[in-house]
């Protein structure tokens, strides 16, 4: 059985319970393994980064970063003679003395060994580069999953932090083991998963977990132990407090309380309270029976921003202040004290790419996160912003005084539908770039459904320029259960660059609950990088099945025959089409947006922009903006020559003007998909003539004829609704703009005002006098 501080080997390698860098992989002790090995034992003893050291499991392979499951094993025989060579090893050869620990361990029926390397208190540490008698030691530190040589500026950040060790990895001087709670100890052990030995002393179930330190003849608890397993630590740590007031607009005090002690208890009381003071609106519909419900703050980035404020302040008399948080009608505060560490900036915690800094409380932070109390190091921040954006909040703001650094403060934003007298919220037009999952206007349906799909399958989303792909992304980055998700955007990226970060989500640790790769701006590659991703995405599936992709493609044409040929990618993606808006939801992102410009006479402009852009985004947004510009545009009546010079317009913001050029083709037989070249002119002949659109059924019986089976003619539709051509909205099918049907009807020959029943003459009528097909624009500039 494992010491009590130990993971076990199933928790380190199935449950993921400390991150990829602190974890080492090896198949054997061995001569080709020993000098590795105790360079690794050196490297987390010296624990650059102050994250608490590591774990090297003995007895299992690694392929991509991962350990191969079920694992090589050690002989059984082997095992003790084993560990008292490697306890030799390490006492031999790394210096000064380290002690490590080391057990036995079965993973699948296998044996193995798990040595756990605690941060040293004698740091720093160095060992041979060759176990060679007279080799002078080298010391090594872990940067990323890699252990390396310290050198120069890695040589000089050792010696800076082992000068200086945290407060929370400090002896308490006046206390002694016996302060420690036994039954806080053993209920913090049970509670994380830790097997917990009752003939085992305190002081021993301390020495274990590296929080005892011999000072002055006698040991002492460290004062993160202090902080965790005793009864009242403020009294001695006065920063183990936190005061949470609620005022009204006039200032008063709603309500007021004051918690301390032990930081688990803090947390819990802390979190129970914000809970019960967190409000969640239920607005009810009549047209179905699902109700919408948004809380004042997701209760995800509460979390988050609390157990940050437990984990990264500082404890020691120098900050004394409690934490702090204030809820007021427009937002939530939560201030700790000091600041973040050197290193970490406003812009940083604007982005969420926050960089590798010493961590101020090393061993508050193991604590935490054994009890799955916190998640990994520079994660938090991108959690509260995902959170926020997921439940309709405005994004979270980040203060601290850059200078002297004394506190730190984040802001929530109250969900706008929570605000005093808040019934309509202008939303800020986003013309040319999209917009965050907040400010979706009728996509949470289509959302909902991409996620449900994603518990599967990966998906691969199309829509043509001027739908919301983009943005439709945005309302998937947060994730749900426990997964992982993670962005990127291929039009800011080179292909090397894209080979490099799919290589470095995949080799650390995918969650239980899977990874979720979101890929924006595909179809702007040109056509040979394009292949090399959808090649790359082929291979991660294959290789991961805790893996999910989600890329925007645009139209299924945006990849070659070639490449469709040659690559089996399109069987591992599930196509989901993204649609316009309907009439209700284009109108009321319209009037959102007209909120925002202060428009007169907003619902009948509403109604006409929705009228004018048939539920396209894009459109919405540049209508919108257009009236803001020109003050002389603010009526209905100039909405529809608006219209026309924006499709005209340089750019072409929504390819309603390159795509009309692309109908021509379909008169020839170059059209893509040519086995359904007839039903393709059939079904778009006959939506032309009925611009109040049909349903399936209406459409699939006046397409079918003799000698055509039901699934030919839906994958035709199907076919002609991947590709942009036609959308269904309210049930009905029609093209996807009253342009695109327009130009159609030139191109047939049809009379403006023809019946229903005439019949096309297939060459007649006016020609385009467009170019050769237009390859379609990417989706760069989706605003919404």
């Amino acid at each position: 059985m494992q010491p009590p501080s130990f993971l076990s080997a199933d928790k380190l390698l199935k449950e993921h319970r400390v991150e990829s860098f602190r974890l080492e992989l090896k198949t054997a002790w061995d001569e080709r393994t020993k000098g590795a090995i105790l360079k690794t034992v050196c490297a987390f003893a010296n624990d650059l980064h102050n994250q608490n050291g590591g774990y090297i499991v003995l007895g299992v392979a690694e392929e991509g970063g991962k350990a191969v499951l079920p694992p090589v094993g050690l002989p059984a025989e082997s095992l003790e003679l084993v560990q008292k060579e490697i306890l030799g090893h390490i006492s031999r050869w790394v210096t000064p003395d380290y002690v490590a620990g080391i057990f036995a361990d079965r993973v699948d029926g296998r044996d193995v060994l798990v040595i756990r390397c605690q941060t040293g208190p004698n740091r720093p540490y160095a060992v041979p580069e060759r176990l060679e008698k007279g080799t002078a030691g080298s010391p090594y530190v872990r940067v990323g999953a890699e252990t390396k040589l310290a050198r120069e500026e890695l040589l000089r950040q050792l010696n800076e932090v082992s000068q200086r060790v945290p407060f929370d990895a400090q002896p308490c001087y006046a206390l002694t083991a016996r302060d420690i709670n036994p039954d806080l100890l053993n209920s913090y052990l049970r509670e994380a998963g830790l097997s917990v030995d009752d003939d085992t002393s305190v002081e021993q179930r301390l020495r274990d977990e590296n929080l005892l330190q011999r000072v002055n003849g006698h040991e002492a608890p460290l004062n993160a132990a202090v902080l965790f397993f005793t009864s009242e630590p403020e009294r001695r740590y006065r920063g183990a407090q936190i005061e949470i007031v609620q005022e009204n607009d006039d200032g008063d005090k709603l309500f007021e309380k004051t918690l301390r002690g032990r930081l688990p208890f803090l947390l819990s009381q802390a979190l129970e309270i914000l809970k019960s003071l967190n409000t969640t609106r239920v607005q009810k519909h009549d047209d179905r029976a699902e109700a919408d419900r948004d809380a004042a703050w997701p209760i995800a980035a509460v979390e988050e921003a609390v157990v940050n404020a437990v984990h990264h302040r500082g404890y020691d008399p120098a900050f004394p202040e409690p934490i702090k948080i204030e809820l007021y009608p427009d937002r939530m505060t939560i201030t700790s004290y000091p600041g973040p560490p050197p290193g970490v900036t406003l812009k940083a915690l604007e982005t969420g790419d926050l960089p590798q800094v010493v961590a101020r409380n090393r061993r508050i932070g193991e604590l935490l996160k054994i009890a799955k109390l916190a998640e990994a190091r520079r994660k938090g921040i991108k959690k509260i912003r995902r959170a926020m954006e997921q439940n309709g909040n405005p994004p979270p703001q980040f203060r601290f005084d850059e200078e002297t650094r004394t506190y730190f403060e984040v802001v929530l934003p109250i969900h706008p539908a929570h605000r005093p007298q808040s019934h309509r919220r202008a939303l800020p037009l986003r013309v040319g770039r999209p917009a965050p999952a907040s400010e979706l206007v009728g996509r949470d349906k289509l959302i909902a459904q991409i996620n449900a799909e994603l518990e599967h399958n990966s998906v691969c989303l199309l829509g043509p320029k001027g739908r919301g792909v983009s943005s439709v992304l945005n309302g998937l980055e947060v994730p749900v259960a426990g997964e992982r998700r993670e962005k990127i955007d291929l039009h800011k990226i080179t292909e090397d660059k894209l080979s490099l970060r799919f290589k470095g989500l995949l080799e650390e640790l995918i969650p239980e609950d899977g990874l979720v790769i979101l890929l924006d701006h595909l179809p702007v590659l040109q056509q040979a990088q394009i292949g090399a991703v959808l090649r790359q995405i082929t291979s991660a599936l294959i290789q991961h099945e805790r893996l999910r992709i989600v890329v925007a493609l645009g139209s299924p044409d945006d990849i070659s025959d070639k490449e469709a040929t040659a690559s089996d990618w399109w069987t591992h993606l599930r196509p989901i089409v993204v649609p316009p808006l309907n009439a209700d939801d284009a109108q009321t992102l319209a009037a959102r947006l007209l909120e925002g410009v202060g428009a007169s006479h907003v619902d009948e402009l509403a109604l006409a922009i929705m009228t004018s852009s048939a539920g396209l985004p894009n459109l919405v947004h540049r209508l919108v903006n257009a009236i803001r510009v020109d003050p002389d545009l603010n009526n209905t009546n100039g909405i529809p020559d608006v219209l026309l010079r924006l499709v005209a317009s340089r750019g072409d913001p929504t390819t309603l003007q390159a795509r009309s050029q692309m109908l021509e083709p379909l008169l020839e037989s170059s059209w893509h998909g040519a086995q359904n070249l007839i039903v393709h002119r059939e079904a778009l002949d006959t939506l032309s003539r009925y611009p109040e659109g049909m349903t399936w059924a209406e459409l699939m019986t006046s397409l079918l004829e003799e000698g055509r089976t039901t699934v030919g003619v839906h994958t035709a539709l199907s076919e002609l609704i991947e590709q942009g051509w036609i959308t269904e909205r309210e049930r009905q099918l029609n093209f996807e703009h009253p342009i695109l049907s327009e130009e159609w009807r030139k191109l047939r020959g049809f009379d403006a005002q023809s019946p229903a029943n005439q019949q096309p003459n297939p060459r007649g009528g006016r020609r385009s006098h467009h170019g050769a097909p237009t390859r379609p624009y990417s989706d760069d500039d989706i605003p919404f």
